[in-house]
């Protein structure tokens, strides 16, 4: 049965980016819509798996992915952006060693770095949509990653780039997305009514 994904128009993604509380809520709001990675797989992502090359381009090396796979993923200069001022924030840089997203709970000054753990990365998401307002439907770090997608898709990306980029095992899996493209196609062509 076709179920229509729960995801955000654009201006809902920008209210959320603009709703997180600090630097790290924003740079993983970024990667979760920005790469469309999984949420386990951010959270296990180290400051070290972000890479740029002599051309300016940057990747995510996501280590172990779904099937014990790893994978690189092109991000873009606005997501880049996001978790360099993370970093600055927090008196780090390109390159270092330890988690690239740390919780940030009372202990954790005690504890040392900890990594945030996944239910810790999605209420990022949770406060994020109740605090950008976003009503009438169910978002959550996968929506983002179906968000992702759709707008890659949209954007002219092929079902095979599209599949390397989630690190689908299948393109069987990838392929579910273009039945949601179709659908809002043929909504666009419902006429009116007189």
């Amino acid at each position: 049965v076709l179920r229509p994904y729960q995801v955000t128009t654009s201006a809902e993604l920008r209210a959320m980016l603009d709703a997180a509380a600090t630097p790290r809520d924003r740079a993983l709001l970024g990667i979760l819509a920005g790469a469309g990675l999984r949420i386990s797989e951010v959270c296990g992502l180290d400051v070290r798996d972000l890479h740029e090359d002599g051309d300016g381009c940057a990747y995510l090396h996501v280590r172990q992915g779904k099937g014990q796979k790893d994978r690189m993923v092109p991000i873009r200069e606005e997501v880049v952006a996001l978790v360099r001022a993370y970093l600055h924030a927090g008196g780090r840089s390109m390159g270092d060693d330890g988690p690239l997203f740390r919780a940030h709970d009372k202990g954790a000054k005690l504890r040392g770095p900890r990594r945030l753990s996944v239910r810790g990365a999605a209420d990022v998401v949770d406060r994020a949509v109740t605090v950008a307002g976003v009503h009438g439907k169910t978002i959550s770090a996968h929506s983002l990653r179906h968000g992702y997608a759709l707008r890659a898709l949209k954007a002219g990306a092929n079902v095979v780039a599209v599949s390397k980029l989630l690190g689908h095992a299948s393109i069987s899996t990838t392929q579910r997305y273009l039945d949601h493209l179709e659908l809002a196609d043929l909504a666009a062509a419902v006429p009116a009514l007189p």
